[in-house]
Order: C-alpha cells, then sequence, then structure tokens
C-alpha cells in the first residue's frame, strides 16, 4: 500500500476524530429524544425495505413467473407435437 495514501487516511482520521469530539453533547440527551430519532431511523428503514420489496424484488420475482410460465407453456406445445406426430405415424403404418 503507497504510505502517502496511509498517512493522508491518518491524517483525514485524526482530523474527523477531532472534529467529532465537538459533537459530543455536555449533557445527558433525552429520552423521549433518543427514542423519536430511533424511531425515525426504524420508520425509514422499513420504507426503504417496502419500497425495495415493490419495486426491485417484485419486479424480478413477476419476471421469474413469466419466464418458468414461459418454458411450461413451450414444453406443453412440444409435448402436444410430439404427441400428434406419433399418432400421425401410427395412423400412417396401421392398416
Amino acid at each position: 500500500m503507497n504510505p502517502n495514501k496511509t498517512n493522508e487516511n491518518n491524517k483525514m482520521n485524526t482530523n474527523l476524530a477531532t472534529q467529532f469530539k465537538q459533537f459530543v453533547p455536555q449533557a445527558e440527551v433525552p429520552q423521549d429524544l433518543k427514542k423519536e430519532v430511533f424511531d425515525s431511523l426504524s420508520t425509514i428503514n422499513l420504507i426503504a425495505d417496502v419500497f425495495d420489496l415493490f419495486t426491485a424484488k417484485f419486479t424480478s420475482a413477476e419476471t421469474q413467473f413469466f419466464e418458468l410460465l414461459s418454458d411450461n407453456l413451450a414444453e406443453d406445445d412440444l409435448g402436444e407435437a410430439r404427441d400428434s406426430d406419433e399418432e400421425m405415424e401410427m395412423g400412417e403404418t396401421a392398416p
């Protein structure tokens, strides 16, 4: 790894740690405020999961369903074609 890059990362981490120390509250944060913040984060996470479910995952599931359906229909069509070919052959060879 590049030593200059490592040195820059260390400086950046030290600088960030120093700046974040300024954000430490002087007094204890009220429990109701903490609860409200974590509830909000949970709600955002739930909304993201629902959004993901009804966009990417739903579309993926729908695509897989229709692919399976079309594969099964194609196999059924081939099976029917084979059956009709066999019936025709049997009809031709039968006296």
